[in-house]
């Protein structure tokens, strides 16, 4: 069994978004929907590694659409969200 080193990581609101840090120091903006949709699905894939070995696995791939970003930035277009 692999050994990990302990990392943190944090969530925070930043404006009207759900903001995700990863130990990496990379940031990930999302929509409350999409925040949610993104707790599900880890829920669900989390459950499906408890319930049964790799190979029995049932859970497949989810995917889902990111906010858009400006080009080159990390944070989000909010120019764009409002319409300008």
């Amino acid at each position: 069994m692999p050994i990990y080193e302990k990392r943190t990581g944090q969530i925070h609101r930043f404006r009207d978004l759900v903001a995700v840090s990863s130990p990496t120091g990379m940031t990930e903006y999302y929509k409350p929907q999409e925040a949610q949709a993104l707790a599900l699905a880890l829920i669900a894939c989390a459950d499906d590694v408890q319930a049964r070995p790799f190979i029995e696995s049932q859970f497949g791939t989810r995917r889902f659409e990111f906010l858009p970003l400006r080009e080159g930035c990390d944070k989000p277009d909010f120019e764009q969200e409002r319409g300008a």
